[in-house]
């Protein structure tokens, strides 16, 4: 029973690792994709107070288009 209870205990340790590390990705690409979705959101819409969902009802990239013209 002690060399099952170590695998069971190995088997606990690695899931917890696996979740914290997919927790930390989250949080750290979390900002780049809000970033990126809010770029494709058409600016009236964007500072609108109707913008309650993820994703624009008229997606545009003439923010990125302005944002490449710029630099």
């Amino acid at each position: 029973m002690g060399i099952r209870k170590a695998r069971i205990k190995k088997h606990i340790s690695r899931i917890i690792l696996y979740v914290l590390v997919i927790l930390i990705v989250v949080w750290t690409l979390a900002p780049f994709t809000w970033l990126f979705v809010s770029g494709l959101f058409p600016y009236k819409e964007l500072i609108s107070d109707r913008t309650t969902s993820w994703f624009p009802e008229n997606p545009t990239l003439k923010n990125f288009q302005a944002m490449f013209d710029m630099s």
